[in-house]
Order: C-alpha cells, then sequence, then structure tokens
C-alpha cells in the first residue's frame, strides 16, 4: 500500500506542535509496517536540508519547486513556493497560503510518478485537499485526521479566488463563512481525531466548535485512533539530556535526576516536586491551575512554557517559593523536568490527544489529570486499580482534590511501585500504527 502523507509540520525539519510530532513519527512507523508512505510538506524557509530537485510544476497562476530529502528513512517532498515558503509554520495569509497548498497535494503522485492508494490530510490547513482532488477528477480516498478541531480555517473571500464552484463552496459554509474542516469532513473518505474518547466528544455541543452536527451526520466515518510518543526521543535509558540513565528494572536514577532539578530550581526542602508543560494558553487549564497555585504550600510545582502574554504574566506574579515559572521554550530543561518531578500535571480544559502524560508515564512522572479527551484514554484513576489521578470536574477545587490525594500517596510505601507501573506502559506508535494500517485497509 501507497500512503502520501500531508501536513504543514514534520519533527525534526518544522515543529510548532504536536502535528509536527505526529508527521515526524507515524509515517517512519507505517513503514516498519511495510507502508510505503511518504510525506509532502511545504518547504519552509527556515529548513537547513540537503535536498534534491525533482520537478517544477504549474498549477494555475502558481509555480511550485518540488525538491525530495530523507527524514531517516521517510522520502519527503518539499514544495517551494513565494507563497508558501515563509520564515515561519504560521502567522501569514495561512487561509490562502493552505489553500494553495491543499490544491497541490492531490497533484504530487502524478508529478513524482507514484501510484498512491490514499492521501493521509492532517488538520485545516490540508483540509481542502479532498474537494481540490474531486474537482480535478481525481478518485484516491482521503483520511483526514483532525488533531485540535478548534483550529477550522475561515475565510471569507469569493469562492472564485478559492478555485472552487459554487456549487461546493455552498456546501462547506458554516456561519456564512467558507470553512476549510468542514470541507475536510465532508469530502474525505474517513476522518479520526487522535484518541477514541475525543471523537466521541467532539459530536456534542460543548467540544464540537460549532460543527458537532456535521460530525454527528458523519458519525459512520468518524474514528478515533490514539496518537504515540516516539519511544527513540523519548527514552530514560539514552536521554542524553538528563542527568542519570534509568530504566523501569533500574529506577534509581530517577532520584539522581530529581536532585538535579531540586538543585537548579534551589529547592532545600523534600516536599514532592510536580511538573507542568505545556504552551500557556486556555486549553491547557492555565485558570484553574493558577488559582491552586496561589495557595500551594505542600509541594513544588515547575511550569516550562511559552503562550498567551496575560497567563505568562500571571504565573511570574505567582512564582514564590512553592511556584517555579521558566517561561521559555527550552528543550533540555523539558527532558530534565520529565526525569525529575514526581508528578505531572495536565488539567486540561480539552485534550485531543496530549503526549505530556504518556511522556511523562515513560520517565517515571505519575500523571495528575483531568478526564477528557486522550487523557481519559491514557490514566486510570488510582482508585479503579489505575495509576494516575484522575478528577471530572473543570474546577480548582476538583484539580486541588486530585492533587492532594497524590500528595497523600505519595507519602505511603507503595510509591516505587507505581514509578515501575506507569514506566511498564506501553504508548509505543507501533499499536498506533497498526490501528492506522487497518483503518487505511478499510477506506482503501
Amino acid at each position: 500500500m501507497n500512503v502520501l502523507f500531508a501536513s504543514v509540520e514534520m519533527y525534526p525539519l518544522a515543529k510548532v506542535g504536536g502535528l509536527g510530532d505526529v508527521a515526524g513519527s507515524l509515517p517512519k512507523n507505517l513503514r516498519a509496517l511495510g507502508i510505503d508512505t511518504r510525506v509532502v510538506m511545504p518547504y519552509h524557509l527556515f529548513i537547513n536540508v540537503e535536498s534534491q530537485h525533482i520537478a517544477s510544476v504549474n498549477i494555475g497562476n502558481d509555480k511550485y519547486e518540488i525538491y525530495e530529502t530523507f527524514v531517516e528513512n521517510v522520502p519527503v517532498y518539499l514544495v517551494k513556493n513565494t507563497f508558501l515558503s515563509r520564515d515561519k509554520v504560521y502567522g501569514y495569509e495561512d487561509t490562502i497560503r493552505w489553500a494553495k497548498f491543499s490544491q497541490l497535494i492531490p497533484y504530487v503522485p502524478q508529478i513524482i510518478g507514484w501510484d498512491v492508494d490514499i492521501i493521509h490530510i492532517n488538520d485545516w490547513m490540508t483540509s481542502l485537499a479532498p474537494l481540490y482532488s474531486l474537482i480535478m477528477g481525481n478518485e484516491s480516498p482521503f483520511l483526514l485526521t483532525i488533531h485540535n478541531l478548534k483550529h477550522q480555517g475561515s475565510v471569507s473571500l469569493k469562492a472564485s479566488e478559492l478555485s472552487i464552484p459554487m456549487i461546493h463552496a455552498q456546501r462547506i459554509t458554516h456561519n456564512g463563512m467558507i470553512n476549510y474542516m468542514k470541507g475536510g469532513i465532508l469530502y474525505s473518505t474517513a476522518v479520526n481525531t487522535v484518541s477514541p474518547t475525543y471523537a466521541k466528544e467532539i459530536t456534542t455541543e460543548e467540544y464540537g466548535e460549532g460543527l458537532h452536527e456535521i460530525l454527528r451526520e458523519n458519525i459512520n466515518k468518524l474514528y478515533g485512533i490514539l496518537n504515540g510518543i516516539d519511544y527513540n526521543v523519548w527514552n530514560p535509558e539514552t536521554d542524553n539530556y538528563i542527568e542519570k540513565n534509568y530504566s523501569v528494572s533500574n529506577i534509581y536514577g530517577k532520584e539522581e535526576n530529581r536532585e538535579a532539578l531540586k538543585k537548579q530550581l534551589r529547592i532545600e526542602d523534600d516536599y514532592p516536586i510536580l511538573g507542568f508543560i505545556a504552551r500557556l494558553v486556555e486549553q491547557k487549564g492555565i485558570d484553574i491551575l493558577s488559582d491552586v497555585l496561589k495557595r500551594i504550600e505542600n509541594a513544588h510545582v515547575v511550569i516550562l512554557g511559552t503562550g498567551r502574554e496575560k497567563y505568562e504574566n500571571l504565573l511570574r506574579g505567582i512564582a514564590g517559593k512553592f511556584v517555579h515559572p521558566i517561561i521559555k521554550y527550552d528543550e533540555a530543561m523539558a527532558h530534565k523536568i520529565y526525569a525529575g518531578v514526581d508528578m505531572f500535571l495536565m488539567p486540561s480544559r480539552f485534550e485531543p490527544c496530549g503526549l505530556g502524560q504518556m511522556i511523562a508515564m515513560r520517565y517515571g512522572a505519575v500523571p495528575i489529570v483531568r478526564k477528557t479527551g486522550g487523557l481519559a484514554d491514557t490514566v486510570k484513576d488510582i482508585g479503579e486499580g489505575g495509576w494516575g489521578f484522575v478528577f471530572e470536574d473543570y474546577s480548582a477545587n476538583a484539580l486541588s482534590d486530585a492533587i492532594n490525594r497524590a500528595i497523600e500517596y505519595y507519602k505511603n510505601d507503595k510509591w516505587e511501585a507505581l514509578i515501575r507501573k506507569v514506566m511498564s506502559l506501553d504508548f509505543s506508535w507501533k499499536k498506533s500504527s497498526e490501528k492506522y494500517a487497518e483503518l487505511y485497509q478499510r477506506i482503501a
């Protein structure tokens, strides 16, 4: 089977969020299953990699140059164009920019001389590709993966400026705007989200971001497949960023990482240490977390991330003896926090999948999470025979109760067994890529 994977991010070439991680991991795991998976993405100006020019193509009034490179064993086709190729992944006239990229995607197999069985697109940025494919008479099946439904891509331009016939433009209009995500949902052969629970949640008004009725109407082609994490990147046995390597069979190196983190944060007592690594945006539960941080006195919380200015300033204002905000993006520090903390916080308002809780467990940090999306699929409460501390209500009190339960459990002699349990769980891409292979077979 031949699969073209279309994304605007791919680790390590270009990464802004979780989409970049998925694009960097899933294709190589699919290739390990014998599926010839290749990636097409924009040739962002900051990408510094050896590449070979393989084609030039004109589509409408736009000229594109296609280059080939490899990420590990995955062929990647980089698309260069004055409108597409910028010095940042996002932040320009993105609705028109990604419409042009979506229009190009169905042409890529014939440009490179390759018979494709499925085109796998990701989020709103590539969601118009199935419609453009239909317009050009291409019958390739499409799978759309929704990584975050909140971002949909809407444009009020006349349909003619997108080269979409009016009959289709009217069909994908939502609240008076052409909605890219709606187009992807309607015209793709199948749609999946990045966790089973999120697939159910987005058919409700609370989580559906205005598209819940459209998703309910298309429920027969909606699936949920949990993301994985790259076990080569996130591996405490081989991690070069951390103080001391360790494993589930020898967890004692984790204590050295804890001591190194304490020293860096100038912590002198022995209260438990909680970690929080995320974009500082509303989705991640900053509002309820900040309320808890203002009164915490029996644990330390180290926070790493950047985001909205109001949240950055809020966390700086709460900084003190027990609260340690690090307002920046720091890959090395992220590894040190995962390896050094006792518990990991994810009090998300909503969470399509979440990678942080899976990485944390890989490093022996016990998760404290809200029961939503992928968090509900990966963390089971300790009171139900599970391995984490789960709360349901989106409130500071519910989060505080979960933290206090975790701190009480931390005091007893079962904690070491709990560390081993979370480190033994399998969140690798192997299982997830097998589920994608099954879905490909179903729709091909």
